[in-house]
């Protein structure tokens, strides 16, 4: 059976974390081990954590979820980032957490972190894990069965989502993974001698842990081909208020692949398909794409629809999502701006508002 290894060294966020992923996950779907290390631990901290992962382990771990200070205990030296460099050298995913930072600089996010919340509740925090945790194995399994391999994550996305014409889409999100950590590299390196050249499942797994990162931190977070509600409703220049209308609407968009219990997402060219079959009749030449589409909506359902909140254009426009202040924002100007290198060129309805940019550009290099 997978394990589930968490960390951190509060006894009681520990419990609290277990007992509510144990509510979760079956008996008989995973292992949930917790480690709490101290200075009394008569082993060093990161041998302990190479015993958890190795490779022959009885109940291997599939997922290890961290807080990035793991001192309370006085293991001096074992941080979050030392227990997600060791998880990558063997192609494991991590969640990392830490509590008490609310607010911090917003950065690039790495291709393999995995974002926990750990400022709510055991009950939302334990979701998100479970939810990561069957994506993963959903995607492990999958991969399991391509013969031949793909040869890229995109074709990998597109084989393990049954949408082989989406391919091209998909590696539009590559760019954005073109320095792969030396330690994968090196996990794949043929010119090994024989008693060290990875084995073909090694080379799945791997596969699997790239492939898998790529969907829930690319292709998931920034909306293109496939979008979330909050990014469904910024497409439409609708409120989220207007949610349950939406999930009604768009039923047969939703999206049914790995990690679709993360959030609530659709197809884009299955909500494209809906709001193109609804006749509109004469639309004014000035409107805009996302007024175009809550016009749609308001025809079928015969009501007024809430806009977005906007004080720039009184949310009128609308169409696209800013992944960062997770706001409905616009084409024009002063509300949305496009990046070279923070938005994916695949994600085609993405942008970044305007005063965020502005803000923190020079700094970061958006």
């Amino acid at each position: 059976m997978k394990t589930i290894l968490l960390i951190d060294d509060t006894q009681e966020q520990l419990e609290g974390l277990a007992k509510a992923l144990r509510l979760i996950l079956g008996a008989d779907e995973a292992n949930i081990v917790t480690w709490l290390p101290t200075k009394d631990d008569p082993v060093e901290p990161v041998d302990t954590l190479d015993k958890y992962l190795a490779k022959d382990a009885a109940d291997p771990v599939a997922f290890v979820v961290t807080d990035y200070d793991l001192t309370g205990k006085g293991s001096l030296g074992l941080y979050g980032s030392t227990v997600v460099d060791q998880c990558q050298l063997v192609a494991v995913p991590v969640g990392n957490y830490s509590r008490g930072k609310k607010k911090r600089l917003p950065a690039e996010p790495s291709l393999f972190e995995i974002r926990v919340p750990a400022d709510e509740s055991h009950e939302a925090a334990a979701k998100l894990i479970a939810s990561v945790f069957r994506g993963f194995e959903e995607i492990r399994a999958k991969v399991d069965q391509l013969n031949p391999m793909p040869r890229s994550p995109a074709a990998g996305i597109a084989a393990l989502l049954g949408r082989p014409n989406d391919q091209s889409q998909f590696s539009l999100y590559g760019t954005r993974y073109p320095a792969v950590n030396s330690g994968l590299i090196d996990r794949i390196d043929w010119t090994a001698p024989d008693d060290k050249k990875p084995t073909a499942a090694d080379v799945r797994k791997l596969f699997s842990y790239v492939a898998g990162h790529v969907l829930l931190n690319l292709v998931l977070r920034y909306p293109g081909p496939i979008v979330s509600l909050k990014a469904l409703a910024a497409y439409c220049a609708i409120h989220t208020d207007e949610a349950d209308r939406m999930r009604e609407l768009f039923k047969e968009c939703r999206y049914d692949g790995p990690f679709k219990d993360c959030y609530e997402l659709f197809w884009l060219d299955k909500v494209v398909a809906v709001i193109d079959d609804i006749d509109l009749g004469d639309v004014p030449t000035e409107a805009t794409a996302g007024e175009v589409n809550r016009l749609a909506l308001e025809k079928r359902l015969g009501v007024k629809l809430a806009r977005p909140v906007c004080n720039r254009c009184d949310g009128l426009n609308g169409g696209f999502l800013c992944p960062f202040t997770e706001r409905t924002v616009c084409i024009k100007p002063d509300c949305s701006t496009g990046s070279n290198g923070w938005i994916p060129a695949g994600a085609r309805i993405s942008r970044i508002e305007k005063g965020f940019f502005d803000e923190w550009s020079p700094l970061l290099g958006m």
